[in-house]
């Protein structure tokens, strides 16, 4: 039985900024290949996830 983890990777235009915006909101993410890794896991609520969303909306500019 194979088990995937709920890994995203987001294109974006300027990774090194769109990685600092998200830490100012306390969204943890890493640059992978010129995208932004983000990995929820079980801790993570839906109101980590909804944060989430709300600042790469805000922050859309910066996404490819």
């Amino acid at each position: 039985r194979h088990r995937h983890g709920a890994l995203v990777c987001v294109k974006s235009n300027d990774v090194d900024e769109l990685v600092a915006a998200l830490r100012r909101w306390g969204v943890v993410t890493s640059e992978r290949d010129g995208s932004v890794r983000i990995s929820a896991h079980a801790y993570n609520s839906v109101e980590d996830i909804d944060v989430v969303l709300e600042a790469l909306a805000r922050h859309k500019h910066l996404l490819a």
